[in-house]
């Protein structure tokens, strides 16, 4: 696959809508095929690839290619894009090679969330569940935002750090694209006034949740 949504280097706005776009380059119908891919979601790093703490789409048809997202009001300048495709059980993901900056000082509207007491999706296997999430139908015609509520005794269960693999590694000669077997924890970079991006302890770790940076903290 090709991206064709924002370059790399481009300031979205927390709290507002950025476009997230992608084709499918000249063998993904024989990889689609061979490999029963029926869909696609997209997360979000805000410390650039360490952690994965939003799931941007529900779980989409690989015929939309295109979509809006709502943006979290986190900001950061070391943001990332995960692309995951597959049917539920067997996955390929493409980690884009891109860094976006998202700017929270200049946002256009709260972010629509509804509070969960519960974590979404995680986004490799054997890392926590995302906090900010959306579901939907797979057109993406109705989609709903979640936010789980900031409790450790709610969020830390679920964040842990384990040795994550693909289940379907992949090769690919594109090279708009990297594909990538690991999450990497990260204590650097920007910090959030967002409640839920705070450490606990004060340390000095790129902006994501609380229990999250708490459970990276105690696995560094």
């Amino acid at each position: 696959m090709r991206w064709t949504g924002a370059p790399d280097g481009s300031v979205w706005t927390g709290g507002a809508e950025a476009y997230l776009a992608w084709r499918p380059g000249p063998h993904f119908e024989e990889v689609a095929r061979r490999s029963e891919i029926r869909e696609w979601e997209a997360f979000l790093s805000f410390d650039g690839g360490g952690t994965w703490a939003v799931r941007l789409t529900p779980h989409l048809s690989t015929d939309v290619r295109r979509i809006a997202v709502e943006l979290p009001e986190i900001a950061t300048d070391d943001a990332r894009l995960l692309l995951r495709f597959g049917d539920e059980e067997r996955e390929l993901e493409v980690e884009l090679p891109l860094r976006f900056r998202i700017d929270a000082s200049r946002r256009e509207r709260p972010w629509p969330a509804r509070r969960a007491w519960h974590t979404g999706e995680a986004a490799r296997p054997g890392l926590g569940g995302a906090i900010f999430w959306a579901e939907g139908d797979r057109d993406a015609e109705a989609v709903e935002q979640f936010e789980a509520t900031p409790s450790d005794e709610t969020l830390r269960p679920a964040l842990r750090y384990g040795a994550p693999t693909l289940l379907a590694p992949a090769r690919t000669s594109d090279p708009d694209v990297r594909l990538t077997l690991r999450s990497r924890p990260q204590p650097v970079g920007p910090r959030s006034a967002h409640d839920l991006a705070r450490s606990p302890s004060g340390g000095r770790f790129a902006p994501t949740v609380s229990a999250l940076l708490a459970t990276c903290r105690l696995n560094l």
